[in-house]
């Protein structure tokens, strides 16, 4: 079984593969270099993925272990290529003077004045203090301890990437109780074009989606197992964390679980400990960020947070483009749960006319075709687990995450964007095992 599934995931990643390169020849009459270059990285991941499977065959623990060093080395030599790609393409290591270059010089910054203030949060300081802090604080922390270098943030996001994979298998393992599967589904996660471009970037996705597997982990756990300190202690970690990421992801995560508690209730005793659950980690939402507020570290509080991301919506100046849906008002907002689900399906990012005076390397190419190649198998996972919604509340909550998540991006292009979409790619790799374990 694993053998044809693997293969079919093959197939399709050939596809699109190819798909986008005859595509991109149609329209220009020339062969674009990012298909071409993503083509022949499918090829690679191809026979790495077809390679790899016969390591299925070892114990769980071994597995992982052997899956996170290999990982780990295959993501090393990603940050090296498109570093070059970088430099050769743009002239710069970085994908432009954006949010690369930005986090890159904000770390610096923070080591600098760490170096002569001391250790501390100033909110004088960019990126510092506040809800984008996270990421550059993290790469300071790493600069300081292995030296100013551009490479040490993106070895940092390989380290957090491979740090992943134990919380994903074992996230799995409540979805499917086939080894076999379970392994497999690991093994597409650790090589998955998606997860490998962005741990070789300079940029904070990559850790985001540690602390979102962390908590995905966590509320799973729950739902197996019930309360314990282990699961409240994890929770609570890694919503603070996303605090310094992307706060927005919490209230996403925080419906998901309301509605699963409400739509999957098995008896009256299940009931009450689903809503202790859920009020727990709604205080532990509340303490955490009333905390983060008061010391200074953030600088709105939750309900303050909130209220202007929904006021953004609408506006021109929230996002910016051609396809700006802000210019829709209130139509953007009735076309969001539309959006949210089509976007699931649409290849749209794939061919985009990028401007031909502009140097640029166009990483969304193979993240992109990646996640088209699984999503035959998490369409037919999403239909089954709602189908069965009773039967499988982990399943539930993990399509209400991916819904959700995507009905918050509908106000704007980043709906369409593999990078700001990363969270619900990571979603839609869980909710794609039980489709594999299906005749």
């Amino acid at each position: 079984m694993t053998s044809s599934i693997l293969t079919l995931h093959n197939r399709y990643l050939l596809c699109f593969a190819l798909m986008a390169l005859l595509f991109g020849l149609a329209i220009n009459q020339s062969i674009y270099p990012v298909a071409l270059y993503s083509l022949i990285l499918a090829v690679l991941f191809i026979i790495l993925l077809s390679l790899y499977r016969f390591s299925i065959q070892l114990e769980p623990l071994h597995f992982v272990l052997l899956l996170m060093l290999s990982s780990l080395v295959f993501k090393v030599f990603a940050v090296l290529i498109f570093e070059y790609l970088m430099l050769d393409t743009v002239g710069i290591p970085f994908l432009s003077y954006k949010d690369d270059y930005v986090y890159n010089e904000a770390a610096t910054k923070i080591v600098g004045v760490w170096n002569t203030r001391g250790f501390g949060f100033y909110r004088d300081i960019s990126f510092s203090t506040g809800f984008y802090s996270g990421y550059p604080n993290f790469s300071a922390l790493a600069k300081l301890a292995f030296g100013d270098s551009h490479l040490v943030p993106r070895f940092l996001n390989v380290l957090f990437s491979t740090l992943t994979i134990p919380f994903y298998f074992a996230t799995i393992r409540y979805l499917t109780d086939k080894d076999a599967l379970t392994k497999l589904a690991s093994i597409l996660l650790a090589f998955s074009p998606a997860f490998v471009v962005y741990s070789a970037l300079q940029l904070k996705d990559t850790i985001l989606i540690f602390f979102v597997a962390s908590l995905i982990y966590g509320t799973v756990n729950f739902f197996a197992k019930g309360i314990n300190t282990k699961n409240i202690l994890l929770v609570a970690f890694s919503m603070g964390a996303l605090l310094f990421f992307r706060a927005a992801i919490l209230l996403p995560y925080l419906v998901a679980i309301f509605l699963c508690t409400v739509l999957v209730r098995k008896n009256q005793s299940s009931s009450f400990t689903s809503v202790l659950w859920v009020g727990l980690v709604v205080l532990c939402f509340y303490l955490i960020w009333e905390y983060l507020y008061s010391s200074g570290l953030l600088s709105l509080t939750g309900e303050e947070y909130f209220n202007s991301r929904m006021e953004q919506r609408g506006q021109a100046e929230a996002y910016q483009g051609s396809n700006d849906l802000g210019k829709l008002g209130v139509i953007a907002l009735l076309l969001g749960p539309i959006l949210a689900v089509f976007s699931l399906f649409l290849p749209t990012p794939t061919y985009m006319e990028l401007d031909p005076g502009m140097n640029t390397v166009a990483y969304h190419y193979l993240p992109l075709l990646g996640y088209y190649a699984i999503l035959p198998m998490v369409t037919v996972s999403l239909l089954y687990l709602l189908k069965h919604y009773r039967a499988h509340k982990i399943g539930l909550f993990i399509i209400g995450f991916l819904i959700l998540y995507k009905l918050g991006q509908a106000g704007g292009k980043s709906i369409l964007d593999s990078r700001q979409s990363l969270p619900a790619i990571y979603a839609a790799y869980l909710l794609r095992t039980p489709s594999m374990g299906m005749n």
